[in-house]
């Protein structure tokens, strides 16, 4: 089981004791997880030794041990005995880590010369071979487990991504039964946070057994491995929304402790719940909310109401704003040099995201930019502390990628800005339409992942499937204005509740419109519409 090459090794101890023409030789392979055992491996054997003490001291030491003469040498400590004439133990390096030593031994009261300087260095050389050859073979292992854990997260994603997205429970339940197969565990438990509550919610026929274990995940944030307990967290928009917690992995001999591929495993598990209860709680969301399942088709229906029972529940699906940021964002005041750039194209957003110290300023530049617009005199409501928590809401939102991160939403706000001030003379856009312009712009890429539409749809991953299920495949479009309306939902970042009902929906039907349209794969046709009219 440990060797790719078993007979291979056999056969080079065979030729490792003529070599050196030996009474005995033996390959002693320390245990590599630590394990307090006698052996990992032994091939060979040098019955003149009392024990292993030897090979084990040379591994431990990593130094050779040489006794041409060990007649001298006798001592309990070494394991030597008077059947011993003459020694060499050297170190097989795995690398440069001792995992193992190559032994030989020259009995007492048989023919020939003691063990010498040429039989240590064939020696040496004989255990860097074996080095190669045991390092080759634990990569092939390696590979092998590899391809096993990948054939089987493979199985586990193709069985779980059909299951219903309108039963959360049952998703769960499904997943937690997939993940305690594809780790071999006796039991595997999900905990939802309730980002509201900050407490934890259980799916149904699960237990709350070892919750020391996720509490000890819910305030480190990492994964956590104690004796037969493996538990991750589940992030998603940098939250932590659950739990995935695993106990007692099956073995030949019972149960053992959870290994490091395990807990890579669980890792790519919590990667793939994360987008699963999101999507189901978009799919909640579009079907409770007829309003908004019908924007979402650019129908004319009202959009919700910011004050209805179903908007404050979609705003509890985010962790509380944090205030005191949002005060410290409101309390930042615009140099002269930076109100002077703003409004030309020589204003260089890139400072403001290689210096973390500099990135809380583009929120008032955001701010400065509706200004300018006349956006906050034809809306005197919108007040400056709306304003503000709506920008923080959706900064919070974007996710550290190479391209659609934060910055870029404020460059392409701060490209929208310029063309209307360079514009608005022969467009006569009206404040409406320029506030509407600008939140779609903060939001049009809130939430994405750094990947393409045609990875959603190649994978079969679930928001995938609903939006084919829908007609369409603008997925990471569908998605920004799912994120979009829950934002405009929240009571503490609608920007959009100081509009009359009739301007709201408007604003509404624009925005899905505005945000659906920066699909680069209706660019073309869009643009064609555009030079015809």
């Amino acid at each position: 089981e440990v060797f790719a090459e078993p007979k291979l090794i056999h056969a080079a101890m065979q030729e490792c004791k003529e070599l050196l023409q030996a009474d005995s030789c033996m390959l002693y392979v320390a245990d590599p997880n630590g394990q307090d055992t006698e052996h990992y491996l032994v091939e060979g054997s040098t019955p003149e030794l009392d024990s292993l003490a030897v090979a084990k001291q040379v591994v431990s030491s990593g130094q050779v041990l040489y006794l041409p003469d060990a007649q001298r040498e006798v001592t309990a400590a070494t394991g030597l005995s008077r059947g011993v004439a003459s020694l060499l133990c050297v170190p097989v390096l795995d690398g440069t880590t001792p995992v193992g030593a190559v032994q030989a031994v020259k009995a007492a009261g048989q023919r020939g010369t003691a063990l010498s300087t040429k039989d240590l260095a064939t020696a040496q050389a004989f255990a860097a071979y074996l080095g190669t050859l045991i390092q080759g073979c634990r990569l092939s292992i390696e590979l092998q487990d590899w391809t096993t854990q990948n054939r089987r997260l493979s199985a586990f994603l193709e069985a779980v991504r059909d299951q219903a997205l309108t039963d959360r429970d049952g998703l769960l339940g499904h997943a937690s039964s997939l993940t305690q197969d594809l780790l071999q565990a006796e039991r595997c438990t999900v905990f939802q946070v309730d980002l509201a509550q900050g407490g934890l919610y259980t799916a149904p026929g699960a237990g709350d057994r070892e919750l020391g274990v996720v509490k000890e995940v819910l305030q480190t944030g990492r994964t956590v491995t104690k004796s037969s307990i493996l538990a991750a967290p589940v992030y998603f928009q940098q939250q932590m929304v659950a739990v995935v917690q695993v106990t007692n992995k099956k073995s030949s001999g019972g149960t053992g402790p959870f290994s490091r591929a395990d807990e890579e495993l669980l890792r790519y598990v919590a990667a793939f719940m994360a987008v699963s209860l999101r999507t189901s709680q978009l799919y909640e969301s579009l079907v409770a909310s007829p309003n908004v399942a019908k924007t979402l088709q650019l129908a004319s229906a009202s959009p919700p109401s910011p004050k209805s029972p179903k908007s404050a529940k979609r705003g509890a699906r985010f962790a509380p704003l944090p205030l005191e940021e949002v005060e410290q964002v409101m309390a930042i005041a615009l140099t002269d040099e930076e109100r002077q750039a703003l409004p030309t194209i020589d204003f260089n957003v890139h400072p403001y995201h290689e210096d973390p110290a500099l990135a809380p300023r583009l929120l008032p530049l955001m701010v400065q930019m509706l200004r300018d617009l006349g956006v906050l005199d034809a809306f005197p409501a919108l007040g400056l502390p709306l304003l503000f928590r709506f920008l923080v809401r959706v900064r919070s939102l974007y996710n550290d990628v190479p391209y659609h991160n934060w910055t870029h939403a404020f460059d392409v706000t701060h490209g929208c800005y310029l063309l209307l001030k360079a514009l608005d003379p022969d467009l006569h856009w009206t404040p409406l339409e320029r506030f509407v312009l600008f939140v779609s712009c903060v939001l049009h890429d809130a939430g994405h992942r750094g990947l393409n539409n045609g990875h959603y749809l190649k994978t079969r991953a679930p928001v995938g499937l609903m939006c084919q299920a829908a007609g369409t495949d603008s997925v990471m479009e569908l998605y920004h204005c799912s994120l979009a309306l829950e934002v405009l939902s929240d009571d503490e970042t609608d920007v959009f509740q100081v509009l009359s009902p009739e301007d709201r929906t408007t604003a509404f039907q624009s925005l899905i419109y505005i945000i659906l349209a920066t699909d680069m794969a209706h660019h073309g046709t869009l643009c064609q519409a555009f030079a015809d009219n």
